[in-house]
């Protein structure tokens, strides 16, 4: 890379030392910010065992707490408003609706009120709960940047299932209402004028049971009706035709190659699919594959770690028995491609700072973004962000232009996988048309014995010594890492003077799910400080569910 390029702040930035103290930092904040706050930061962030914001001596007002817990859910909050918005509309519509029609209140009661209220709310809840069931939905939605900021596709699975206990509460109050309600009422000898003049006279001698075992009553107790089938059209096609589109594709199969990469680990290359859908492959998207000399039936999520020369490579880890026994093919194999499909490292280019966790083979979203960036020259952050340039006071009146930043950590059992990750990051980091981009790589090796320390110092010659690149033995301080991002985010602050707007940084994350909740914790606590000391940093976490 060549550093001469750069302006002064921007290597100030790189600079910013990777396993800073902490009282350092907390030195240096006490200078510019009072000690007393200083005394909240460090209690607001005193180690991995306490980063609850609960611990803090200066807690948060009530109106700081509902900021920085908007600007962390609003995407969620805002979609959730507006489905909640529709079942109410429509469950009081319909309420209303025969709230008004004396006859009907007459001859059934109250039940008909409760039970179509219910099947009122359940119109958009089964609409939605249908829609998630696509994997089409998210592709085709995460190509709108509105749409991705007010919807959090990353919740889709949890969404849908609020939405099928939703609809099994709805269902409910549904079949009680006609069966507690409507059946009893109507059955009663003394509203039988009510119900004929209503119903017909066909209807003179309803008994209970007579009510549940006519067309009317045993669809209503099972909350099946015309108006629900109507509603329900268009996103029953949508799954359906998805599933059809997949059985298809397995008399469509594709020779791929398939070599180890080390004892637990094989590589899987393809053509790419052609792009029969209405999106393309993104960087981060994944794919389903099926592999018929294994299963005839089963269809597995892998993330494309790499798309070059019209080829897609996967890197897939021995984890179960399905993948063991793809370890143990040899040579060309026949495989069944379903995909891209979208996920959330294809959010990657819409943010200005990202940092991306890995544990394991959960760096292959890591190397799909790294592979792009080397490979597509016109790549979104290779331009600069002329919209954030600013005069440049020492330079003799240039363009000060805002650099973008992305840090990866990779936490990982032993060294195997290393030199192919290597070769990837240093590619990347040194490539021309990446000189206005800040990428740092931090590996973190649990197995690290003292054995293997000359081992490691071999490593680290595997990255140039221009680049941001280190190597490190144990565990990750989570906790730490994003108290030391918070603070060069504040120290590029002060240094391009930026003000107090909003900057959001993108935290995408790809591991196991104790790591995942304790990162959206700190996430959320330091968007929470970001509130506190009014500097608009947020952090938005985005975690890789299939």
């Amino acid at each position: 890379m060549q550093q001469s390029s750069r302006s002064a702040s921007f290597e100030r930035i790189l600079s910013w030392p990777p396993t800073a103290n902490r009282s350092t930092l907390y030195a240096n904040h006490a200078t510019q910010q009072g000690l007393a706050e200083t005394a909240a930061i460090s209690l607001l962030f005193p180690s991995p065992t306490l980063t609850s914001v609960e611990n803090n001596i200066r807690k948060p007002t009530v109106a700081q707490t509902i900021v920085g817990r908007w600007r962390i859910n609003k995407s969620g909050w805002i979609f959730t408003t507006f489905v909640v918005i529709l079942q109410l509309s429509f469950g009081s519509w319909q309420c209303y609706r025969y709230s008004q029609n004396a006859g009907t209140h007459n001859a059934l009661g109250w039940g008909v009120g409760l039970a179509k209220s219910c099947a009122g709310a359940l119109y958009p809840t089964m609409f939605f709960l249908i829609l998630s069931m696509s994997r089409w939905t998210v592709p085709l939605l995460r190509n709108s940047a509105y749409l991705s900021g007010v919807i959090n596709f990353d919740k889709f699975r949890t969404f849908h299932i609020r939405m099928a206990i939703c609809a099994f509460v709805l269902s409910l109050g549904h079949t009680v209402g006609h069966l507690s309600g409507t059946f009893v009422h109507g059955s009663n000898a003394k509203y039988r004028v009510a119900v004929i003049e209503l119903l017909g006279d066909k209807f003179r001698d309803f008994t209970y049971a007579d009510f549940i075992y006519s067309l009317p009553g045993w669809t209503g107790v099972v909350a099946m009706y015309p108006a629900l089938g109507f509603v329900l059209a268009l996103p029953t096609f949508l799954v359906l035709f998805e599933r059809m589109s997949r059985l298809l594709r397995v008399f469509r199969g594709q020779v791929a190659g398939i070599w180890p990469v080390n004892n637990d680990v094989v590589q899987l290359s393809f053509p790419q699919t052609k792009a029969s859908r209405w999106w393309s492959y993104k960087v981060g998207q994944y794919v389903l594959i099926r592999m018929p000399s294994i299963s005839a039936w089963e269809w597995h999520p892998f993330t494309i770690s790499g798309c070059r020369d019209g080829q897609y490579h996967l890197y897939i880890k021995k984890s179960g028995e399905w993948t063991k026994q793809l370890s143990r093919l040899k040579g060309p194999q026949v495989v069944n491609v379903d995909g891209p499909f979208g996920a959330p490292c294809q959010q990657f280019y819409q943010y200005d700072h990202c940092i991306v966790i890995a544990t394991g083979i959960g760096v292959t979203p890591c190397s799909a973004i790294l592979d792009h960036m080397y490979r597509e020259e016109r790549h979104p952050w290779a331009s600069p962000a002329s919209s954030l340039t600013r005069p440049d006071e020492y330079r003799g009146g240039g363009a000060r232009i805002l650099p973008r930043f992305a840090d990866f950590y990779w936490t990982v059992p032993g060294q195997e996988m290393l030199p192919w990750f290597a070769g990837i990051f240093s590619a990347t980091a040194t490539a021309e048309h990446n000189r206005n981009i800040g990428i740092r790589l931090q590996v973190y090796i649990t197995r690290m014995k003292e054995k293997d320390l000359i081992s490691k110092d071999k490593l680290d010659h595997m990255f140039s010594k221009d680049m941001d690149a280190h190597i490190n033995s144990g565990r990750p301080d989570y906790s730490q890492l994003f108290f030391e991002h918070y603070e060069k985010m504040r120290f590029m602050q002060q240094i391009y003077r930026l003000g107090s707007g909003k900057k959001r940084v993108a935290v995408f994350f790809c591991g196991a799910k104790a790591a995942r909740d304790q990162l959206r914790v700190l996430c959320y606590e330091n968007t929470l400080r970001g509130v506190i000391e009014g500097s608009g940093l947020e952090y938005q976490f985005h975690p890789e569910v299939f």
